[in-house]
């Protein structure tokens, strides 16, 4: 399998969520790391159920596919309708629209390892959560914009145990424009 036929089927996994395919498609020691932390394949799973029910109707445009030795650098946009369950933000069947790199290592034929990075920032702005400047919290200075968030920490689900995770009570907070 070439590095973007792995690409495709690895989008194509994401939008689906058939946890199958994960089989097929990643190593026993699969590694993901992103802004909710490092997941290992059961924490990853755990995201797999939940993403494709909060973004449904996915499109996803591969920009560009970068191989470097064991590396595949992928930017991409996809476009997807809001159904709720991100940030605690309410959902209006909204369009978005998020942008993002993914850099997989691969090994043989399949994903090893991913490290994550996409503007789920601008993805929240776009379903009505507002920045507003929160306090201080130990070194770190919050933020609020539309839901629960620790100290300006935006953590996706792959970690928690189930999919109904919401984002833990704390001292930042996010506020919906809605």
């Amino acid at each position: 399998m070439t590095a973007r036929e792995l690409v495709r089927e690895w989008f194509e996994m994401c939008r689906t969520g058939e946890e199958a395919r994960l089989d097929e498609l990643a190593t026993d020691m699969f590694v993901a790391h992103g802004p909710g932390g490092t997941a290992d394949r059961a924490g990853f799973l755990v995201w797999l159920r939940w993403y494709p029910r909060a973004f449904t109707d996915r499109h996803t445009a591969v920009e560009d596919v970068v191989e470097s030795g064991d590396r595949v650098v992928v930017r991409y946009t996809t476009r997807s309708t809001y159904r709720g369950g991100f940030l605690d933000l309410p959902a209006h069947d909204q369009p978005v629209r998020e942008t993002g790199i993914i850099i997989l290592r691969v090994d043989g034929d399949r994903v090893a390892e991913t490290w994550f990075a996409a503007n789920d920032l601008e993805v929240a702005q776009q379903l009505g959560g507002r920045i507003t400047p929160g306090p201080a919290v130990g070194r770190r200075v919050g933020l609020r914009v539309g839901v629960h968030v620790r100290a300006a920490r935006c953590a996706l689900p792959w970690s928690r145990p189930d999919s109904s995770w919401r984002a833990p009570a704390g001292p930042t907070r996010w506020s919906s424009a809605r």
